[in-house]
């Protein structure tokens, strides 16, 4: 493993000039710029079992785009790999249930019990729909969860039926009573909101980049090598305990940035 232990020793395409962009970015082009990495990183991670599928020349085109445009998302929108702001508005965190939710819960949920990766009543639940009640009628009364299988899931409570008769008052109330409920049987971590705001003046880009060309290349960057190459000025020490550590959280979940960056294109879209 080659170790870098300088900033002169770093590849030529690695300008931080570069990064200046993302000063202004907002949670959208976070949301993007992240999935943008985060898809490389799960590729390079998986590499033997993943570029099957993704393909060699197209993580070579990715990185090739990224290292020359690094704030810019578009080729990752083009190509499908992250969710441009129409897709991200027409799936905010809060939405109308779609019939295409339940054909693809359907598959997903079969495939994934014939894998052994869920319990068989995930899949059974559907022949309720095609079979009527007369099969696995003791599951009719069971809340619908649309559920990804695998160690990284999202789950999505299929809410609601409204009364829209009721009044706005009587509906929220009615939900904030439902939400509470649905966090006892389906609780998540309590954290602040992503303070994306802060991001560029950590280097988060600028590092994602750099941890990408290290598992490409074999190469080690110390702390203090990549504090000073991404612009901390706090120095290595400061950086070790806050933007590796952040890096990480971030491209094992976005789950919550998703949701944020969803509602901002969908209130963008509604006022367009």
């Amino acid at each position: 493993m080659a170790k870098i232990d300088r900033v002169e020793d770093l590849p030529e395409w690695f300008k931080l000039e570069k990064y200046r962009g993302c000063e202004s970015f907002g949670v959208v082009e976070w949301f993007q710029s992240l999935a943008v990495r985060r898809f490389i990183l799960h590729t390079l991670d998986r590499r033997e079992h993943v570029l099957a599928y993704a393909g060699e020349q197209l993580l070579a085109t990715l990185l090739g785009f990224l290292r020359r445009l690094p704030t810019d998302n578009g080729y990752g929108c083009r190509c499908l790999i992250i969710r441009d702001e129409q897709e991200l508005a027409e799936n905010a965190p809060v939405r109308p249930l779609r019939i295409s939710d339940l054909v693809l819960q359907s598959s997903a949920d079969r495939d994934a019990a014939e894998d052994g990766e869920c319990a068989p009543w995930f899949a059974e639940r559907w022949k309720l729909v095609a079979n009527g009640v007369d099969t696995f009628a003791d599951l009719l009364d069971d809340a619908l969860i649309l559920e990804d299988h695998g160690p990284k899931a999202i789950t999505h409570a299929a809410v609601l039926a409204v009364n829209l008769q009721a009044n706005d008052s009587v509906l929220m109330a009615a939900f904030a009573a439902w939400l509470k409920d649905a966090r006892i049987k389906h609780p998540t971590a309590k954290r602040e909101r992503p303070a994306y705001w802060s991001w560029a003046a950590y280097g988060l880009l600028p590092y994602l980049d750099l941890l990408i060309w290290a598992k490409e290349t074999g190469s080690q960057i110390p702390h203090h090598v990549m504090a000073e190459a991404v612009g901390y000025r706090k120095g290595g020490d400061s950086f070790r305990k806050t933007v590796p550590k952040l890096a990480t959280e971030l491209m094992h979940n976005l789950g919550e940035l998703e949701a944020l960056a969803a509602i901002e294109a969908a209130s963008e879209k509604l006022g367009a």
